[in-house]
């Protein structure tokens, strides 16, 4: 403590004896990543207004920041600013080539966008980094796969036949799943899917899922089982999970998953990010023909009330009718 008032006394003397006017950031002379955590506070609360200002103040700081560049984008892609995203990773990928990150996260982006050959592209080439961990690649493979089945979905521009006829009454339709939602409160918010798989989400009426900018979701995926396609649940939730506990590593974030009930056709799991900021309950469940994954995430802990209560709905849900 003596040494840092020392430091500072210091400090203050000498902006005294210049004469400087200016104001001195003492925090950021102390703490030289300051904007840097302060942005990512802001990334994690949602507000990607603060943390694109403090990750632009991260960068003129210290513009060989991979992370601040990352992080930067992306802010400006759930923003839905487009333009300035792909900017910005593009500048990441053209300084930083053998990293793979940067190049996932264009390819998120021209998904949004439905550039699917682009999506893929930058996904293919970050398979092919020695950087990226042998234990995403299987996701990205798969991921990869979806979007060829989602490019000629969307070249066909066929709409995707959808289950009206469900139980209970009030319950919303999902494709080759039946999911007692109430729809006075969820609603529909993305889809794509076809024979061979298929993806819908749910968010609260109001919410902006398509941007983030929601604090529950639902997600109902589908994924047939084929040749290109061998998966037991173990095997799939493995894939999927890899990318979560990587970015937990690299953004030094909390990461705890439990297997709540687990055979060997079905795994209904719960999981906790960054202290509780996010969480997860989840339901596998493989079929002769398909596995379906069934997801309730929340922004925050979800209590013990609430988890007894979505457990049973991810068990009332009917897969392959």
């Amino acid at each position: 403590m003596k040494k840092k008032l020392s430091t500072l006394l210091i400090i203050s003397s000498t902006i005294a004896l210049c004469g400087c006017s200016k104001s001195v950031d003492l925090e950021k002379i102390f703490n030289p990543n300051a904007d840097f955590d302060k942005g990512m506070k802001a990334y994690e609360q949602k507000d990607y207004d603060v943390a694109i200002i403090d990750f632009t103040n991260a960068l003129n700081a210290h513009p060989d920041s991979y992370s601040a560049m990352c992080y930067l984008g992306t802010s400006y892609m759930y923003k839905g600013d487009n333009t300035s995203a792909e900017r910005v990773l593009q500048d990441a990928v053209s300084k930083f080539p053998s990293r793979w990150n940067a190049y996932t996260f264009l390819g998120e982006l021209k998904r949004k966008q439905h550039d699917y050959a682009s999506s893929i592209d930058f996904y293919e080439t970050a398979l092919a980094l020695e950087s990226m961990p042998d234990s995403s690649k299987a996701y990205y493979k798969n991921l990869i796969n979806e979007l060829k089945r989602e490019e000629r979905n969307w070249n066909a521009q066929g709409d995707i036949p959808i289950r009206e006829k469900i139980n209970p009454k009030n319950a919303i339709p999902s494709y080759k799943v039946e999911i007692p939602l109430d729809k006075t409160v969820w609603e529909k918010a993305y889809e794509v899917a076809n024979d061979k798989n298929g993806i819908t989400e749910y968010g609260k009426k109001g919410e902006d899922v398509k941007n983030y900018q929601w604090t529950e979701l639902v997600t109902v995926q589908y994924f047939a089982l084929n040749d290109s396609f061998q998966y037991s649940p173990s095997e799939y939730l493995a894939s999927h999970i890899a990318p979560i506990e990587n970015m937990a590593k690299d953004t030094k974030k909390s990461f705890v998953r439990k297997n709540l009930h687990e055979t060997n056709s079905e795994i209904l799991y719960e999981w906790s990010f960054d202290q509780g900021k996010e969480s997860e309950i989840a339901r596998i469940v493989q079929t002769p023909s398909a596995i379906y994954h069934i997801h309730y995430a929340k922004k925050g802990t979800i209590s013990e009330a609430d988890k007894t209560k979505w457990i049973g709905i991810l068990k009332a849900a009917k897969a392959g009718v």
